[in-house]
């Protein structure tokens, strides 16, 4: 292709609609590309330069005329370009490079896994049927088949940090967290969010609520912000309760992995242990009731439903539905980016 072609005019020559649908049906060779070079580690084999592919194959263990196929197709996609006779990452490239800022190495290696494959390949059984993919892959569901698969769990655990990466420190810089005493984030992981949060309010304390093998490896993320000091870890399930006494909770990218009546069990327990000037947050993907454009969150929701059992993306109207069941009422939407989570004020009603 040449650089003339890259550049011509898209009004002069327009893509026919059976050339853009064949593009779009692409787009899994695709994933599955960028999760096997990742998982091989050809993003950190380039990371000091270009590189011919027979060097890069002899680093990372691969067919060079294989791997050649593979890099070649990506540049396509602008993950990779030729330069200096050999292949080098590009700036969309680096993103895939393990541990530097803004990586998702994890997550490109988790949507290629096998488990996720054969979730995907499910899809037409259960548009049938309305049964979640997980009936036929594993009965115990996303969550039994990560506590029996660890090596699938500790990639998909970073896999989760990457993605909320963006939206976590959106989110902490988004509102004003200064106004609450005490902030309990509920099912808050190994702490990220909540890290964050503290560091930048200084007289804030957290409560951090997981399970306890799940906030086991939370020290060191605070540590490293200098939170940890005002940071309680407390071990529990939010089927069953919540710590009570705070004036502030939060609940992010959580009540999406849910179906609506474990989500009602949740806010119930979360209304049980406010006080009455207390505030919830919760951060998540808030669908459109209407036909305004989203540009994530509808497509995040088709994988929700598959890789869940029942999770799913939610409206405004049914999450103030759901509010309202559990003694809760919302009083503000945050939503600035349609790139990035939305934020639901919720008060008691």
């Amino acid at each position: 292709m040449t650089d003339e072609s890259r550049t011509a005019d898209p009004v002069a020559h327009p893509i026919p609609p059976d050339a853009q649908m064949n593009l779009i049906m692409t787009h899994f060779w695709m994933t599955q590309a960028i999760s096997v070079i990742t998982r091989l580690g050809v993003p950190e084999a380039l990371a000091d330069g270009p590189k011919p592919v027979t060097q890069i194959a002899a680093e990372v263990g691969a067919h060079a005329p294989t791997l050649n196929r593979l890099l070649r197709g990506l540049t396509e996609r602008e993950v990779f370009v030729v330069k200096d006779g050999g292949y080098a990452l590009t700036p969309l490239g680096q993103t895939l490079r393990r541990g530097t800022p803004g990586s998702l190495a994890s997550a490109a290696v988790m949507m290629g896994s096998d488990w996720q494959v054969a979730l995907r390949g499910g899809l037409y059984d259960s548009v049938r049927t309305g049964e979640s993919p997980w009936a036929k892959v594993d009965e115990a569901g996303l969550f039994g088949y990560l506590d029996a698969h660890p090596d699938d769990a500790e990639v998909f655990n970073e896999a989760m940090i990457e993605i909320s990466a963006s939206s976590t420190a959106a989110a902490a810089a988004r509102y004003d967290f200064g106004r609450f005493t005490t902030l309990v984030d509920v099912g808050g992981g190994q702490g990220y969010l909540l890290a964050a949060v503290l560091a930048a309010h200084p007289t804030l304390r957290g409560v951090l609520f997981d399970q306890a093998e799940v906030i086991a490896g939370a020290t060191a993320q605070l540590e490293r912000h200098g939170v940890a000091e005002r940071c309680e870890l407390v071990a529990g399930s939010f089927f069953e309760t919540v710590p009570g006494d705070a004036d502030g909770y939060i609940v992010s990218n959580i009540l999406h992995d849910w179906d609506d009546d474990s989500t009602l069990t949740v806010l119930r327990n979360i209304a049980a242990a406010m006080r009455p000037d207390a505030t919830l947050l919760i951060s998540e993907w808030v669908l459109p009731d209407d036909t305004e454009p989203d540009p994530v969150g509808r497509v995040v929701d088709v994988q929700m439903f598959i890789c869940t059992e029942g999770g799913r993306e939610r409206t405004r109207s049914e999450f103030s539905d759901l509010l309202g069941q559990a003694g809760l009422r919302l009083t503000r939407v945050l939503r600035d980016q349609p790139v990035l989570p939305t934020i639901l004020e919720i008060v008691r009603q």
